[in-house]
């Protein structure tokens, strides 16, 4: 075998289906893309898959892997229309992006308002800087209009849509002079 075809989309996808165990038949549907015959004819090196079905299929194989590493129990990958649901829901459900928020004592810091400092509980509401710096710089602000208890502090494990993030100091109420 040759160092390119060791590389190549169906090789890669044969040593993920052994790892796991699990037909080519029972693969082909949860993949749901081609016929199974033709999916085995790619994976028994016959007929290779086009550059993006390669693509697609050595995507749902490594989605299948990642899914089998973070449970501790075996699969039963005969039950295709549930792992297709699985791979599917995993598909859609967002990922938290990490962002940076600044506590003034135990509320979250969320805008100025005719120089009024407004304060939530929520972290779908208060400021969510993008950059730490920022989040630094507007703590500083704050710590200096006589804010007590002013900390920041990044957070990663809380879902928070990236275009609510603040980029400026502008954003939350902050006077540029």
């Amino acid at each position: 075998m040759s160092s390119t075809a060791t590389y190549s989309a169906e090789s890669q996808i044969n040593r993920i289906l052994n790892e796991l165990d699990c037909a080519v038949s029972n693969y082909a549907a949860i993949a749901n893309r081609l016929s199974g015959s033709r999916v085995a004819a790619a994976l028994a090196g016959t007929n290779d898959f086009s550059m993006a079905d390669g693509e697609y299929h050595l995507r749902i194989a490594r989605q299948m892997k990642t899914l089998a590493e973070e449970h501790l129990v075996p699969i039963d990958w005969r039950r295709v229309e549930k792992v297709r649901e699985i791979l599917t829901a995993r598909k859609t459900q967002a990922r938290p992006v990490p962002f940076t928020v600044i506590f003034i004592g135990p509320a979250l810091f969320k805008q100025i308002v005719s120089g009024k400092v407004e304060t939530t509980t929520s972290y779908q509401d208060c400021a969510a800087f993008k950059v730490p710096m920022t989040a630094h710089a507007a703590a500083k602000l704050l710590d200096g209009m006589g804010q007590a208890g002013v900390r920041f502090t990044t957070i990663t494990n809380e879902v928070r849509a990236p275009e609510t993030f603040v980029s400026k100091l502008a954003d939350v109420g902050f006077e540029s002079k």
